[in-house]
């Protein structure tokens, strides 16, 4: 829906590294007893501290996919 694909590459790069980027800013500012928030799905509770780790683990995932061996 977003059309990624008629973007030249090197825009979805630095649109990457910056939405990555602000979120190692807010991560780095984020509150250690706000980690225990809670987002309450239908199916269960996540909490801030296991999306952010999560979150990072997944991104992890994609480097090691693009990175050469």
């Amino acid at each position: 829906m977003q059309h990624y694909a008629d973007r030249p590459w090197k825009d979805l790069l630095n649109l990457w590294e910056g939405l990555n980027r602000h979120l190692v800013h807010v991560i780095a500012h984020t509150q250690k007893p706000h980690l225990a928030h809670e987002w309450i799905t239908p199916d269960r509770a996540w909490t801030l501290g296991f999306l952010i780790e999560d979150y990072i683990a997944h991104m992890g995932h994609h480097l090691l996919q693009i990175l050469p061996e």
